[in-house]
């Protein structure tokens, strides 16, 4: 009976040469290593963040709460977020006054009917006149579209900073208005 590797250099099973097993063993024995090393310096630099974190004189959050109600808030901790039926009610009785804070061109495919077209990338534009125009018998109310759009939180914010305190948020207004089947206006408007 002949020798586990043949005259060829197979192996046991006839597949793979001597060597480039030798080499194949050698190579996971490297991979593994880099894999560990890896592994260990990662869990090395979350123990010095975290130990960093921990001295810090205002120490970041380990979990962070973004839910609409945390992220729209006054600098106060008042909630800056109105209710949908709430932002209804004020809009028949006509005490309401809508900021969308959109594009432009959002804004021209469709909007509350009578909402000023204040795009948060374009505030500083607007700032004097808005400041010069909003009227104080209203109650104002920014709004964007998506539940993960900050636009009317910062345009709200803007304004209260400015020092226009009557002001609300109606988080993901678009949406919600056109769902609950409220009138809707198209084309260009006041702002634009």
């Amino acid at each position: 009976m002949k020798d586990v590797a043949d005259e060829c250099g197979r192996g046991p099973l006839g597949l793979f040469p001597a060597e480039g097993m030798k080499r194949m063993k050698s190579r996971s024995a490297a991979l593994s290593r880099g894999l560990l090393q890896a592994g260990i310096l990662l869990l090395v630099a979350c123990v010095a963040g975290g130990a960093m974190n921990m001295v810090r004189s205002s120490p970041l959050p380990w979990v962070a709460d973004w839910s609409p109600g945390t992220r729209f808030t006054a600098p106060s901790g008042e909630s800056l977020l109105i209710p949908l039926q709430d932002a209804i009610a004020l809009f028949k009785e006509g005490r309401i006054l809508f900021l969308d804070a959109r594009p432009a061109a959002q804004y021209e495919e469709g909007h509350i009917p009578g909402a000023w077209s204040v795009p948060w990338q374009s505030f500083d534009q607007y700032v004097e006149r808005l400041m010069a125009e909003l009227p104080e018998d209203r109650t104002v109310v920014t709004y964007c579209d998506g539940e993960h759009c900050a636009l009317s939180g910062d345009l709200a914010r803007a304004l209260r900073e400015l020092g226009y305190e009557n002001i609300r948020v109606l988080h993901n207004g678009w949406t919600r208005w056109r769902e609950a089947g409220l009138p809707v206006e198209r084309g260009d408007g006041r702002g634009s």
